[in-house]
């Protein structure tokens, strides 16, 4: 158990716009439905009878199989996770359930700004070994197809989380529980019923995909973690458009103290307060906190069991 889970019961609810903007679990599925529900939408209005030309437009956003195409949609490298071409509901809601189920093991053993760079790296690195693939010669019997879902992603987060904690324990009450690689190791089973059922492109990518996760993990036990850049990227971008804080005047005190504080003051600790610790500890670990910091919430966690 984390420090974070320690103090849980005194978390408060949040709503869905503060998890959209800081849950990377919740942004990311929030991000495939809304594309599942848009192109859902572009399906419909292309069964009007009038109306033609719904492959190709999908064809924009699916990835291609030839590297010559992408060269002229290089975005498909990104929207392809979340296109389902059909809007096949259950493969959505599949990639989702495994989404959540390994986004919450990794942000368990690392922290949530890791969760959004390794499905990114997933999608692009499967990505990247679909094409090279189907770009073979003899491979010219896949020309035809395209890739989409979010499977890639899926799985980057599936063997990062997995080569993480191997021995972590699903429904431990049951005997003792299942091993994390046995979950993963069925995960894998099923997903090579797909490689059989879509061609061997798919499995060149979900491979990628997945050496992309393990690369992620073996660096972060060598203390190099390779989504950092990712995230000071996203964070500057989001100072572009946050307004400078004006510096307050300097307090001037007007009789001697020393090297004393005149006074002091505690703050009031309300349950926003407390929350931002609970994010602080889950994000950058306890050590983050202040003296102080651990302080109040020790008290406050005192208090609640009384």
């Amino acid at each position: 158990m984390g420090e974070a889970d320690r103090y849980s019961n005194y978390r408060i609810k949040k709503s869905w716009k503060d998890r959209l903007g800081k849950d990377a679990i919740t942004v990311l599925i929030a991000a495939h439905v809304v594309g599942f529900v848009l192109f859902l939408i572009i399906l419909a209005i292309y069964q009007i009878p009038t109306l033609t030309g719904y492959d190709k437009l999908m064809s924009y956003f699916t990835l291609p199989t030839s590297a010559k195409k992408l060269l002229f949609q290089p975005w498909s490298i990104f929207t392809y996770s979340i296109t389902d071409f059909g809007a096949n509901f259950f493969r959505v809601l599949s990639n989702m359930v495994w989404l959540f189920f390994y986004g919450q093991i990794l942000r368990l053993y690392t922290r949530d700004a890791v969760i959004i760079p390794v499905f990114i790296y997933g999608t692009i690195m499967g990505a990247i070994g679909f094409v090279l693939f189907c770009s073979i010669p003899s491979q010219a019997i896949y020309q035809s197809l395209s890739l989409y879902g979010a499977h890639n992603g899926v799985f980057a987060l599936a063997t990062a989380a997995t080569f993480l904690a191997p021995k972590y324990k699903i429904l431990p009450q049951l005997r003792g529980g299942i091993s994390l690689w046995i979950v993963t190791l069925i995960y894998i089973l099923l997903n090579v019923g797909s490689v059989s059922a879509v061609g061997s492109g798919y499995g060149v990518g979900l491979l990628a995909a997945g050496t992309a996760g393990i690369a992620f993990t073996l660096l972060l036990k060598k203390d190099i973690d390779i989504t950092n850049w990712m995230n000071r990227l996203w964070q500057g971008t989001q100072m572009l458009f946050v307004k400078p804080i004006k510096k307050p005047a300097k307090e001037v005190v007007f009789y001697k103290t020393g090297n004393r504080e005149p006074y002091s003051k505690d703050p009031i600790v309300t349950d926003k307060k407390i929350d931002e610790l609970l994010d602080k500890i889950s994000e950058y670990g306890i050590n983050s906190l202040t003296a102080k910091e651990k302080e109040i919430l020790r008290k406050h966690s005192e208090g609640g069991r009384d």
